[in-house]
Formats: C-alpha cells, structure tokens, sequence
C-alpha cells in the first residue's frame, strides 16, 4: 500500500486539535517499520486538477485558511505543503 508523506506535515498543529506533529511522527514511524506500507512524497497539482474533486468555494478557503471542519483544522499557509 503506498501511503503519501511529506515531512512538512509534521510542521503543522492546531492547539486542541488531536492531529498534532507528534502523533503524526509516531504513526508514520510504526507504519514505515511494515514491509506493507511504501511511502511517497505528495506531487504538485494544478488547481484544475484539485476542482476535478473539489469545489471551487473549498478550494477558495483553503487557500485563505477561511474554512471550518472538525476533522481538519485550519492551518495558516496549509495550501501547497
């Protein structure tokens, strides 16, 4: 299974927010211990390529870190990690 990672994800924290650097290194260091897991770097897309599964709106707010969802936090500067 390949599973996408990039150390940048371990720069990002929302205070409260259970999603936190640490907990992030730790999965990532139990699952690259599995013969089962490959793990690749993200790749650049274009903006068109992410409206092909996202809204236009979403894609707004993401990028001004102007969105709320309780599964993600919103993190300045998140778009283009």
């Amino acid at each position: 299974m390949k599973v996408v990672f990039s150390p940048k994800c371990l720069e990002y924290k929302f205070e409260g927010h259970p999603e936190s650097p640490q907990r992030v290194a730790l999965v990532y260091q139990e699952l690259s211990n599995k013969d089962l897991f490959e793990f690749i770097f993200p790749m650049d897309i274009s903006e068109e390529d992410i409206l092909l599964v996202h809204s236009v709106s979403l894609l707004k707010k993401v990028k001004d870190a102007n969105f709320w969802d309780p599964d993600t936090p919103c993190i300045k500067d998140i778009f283009g990690i």
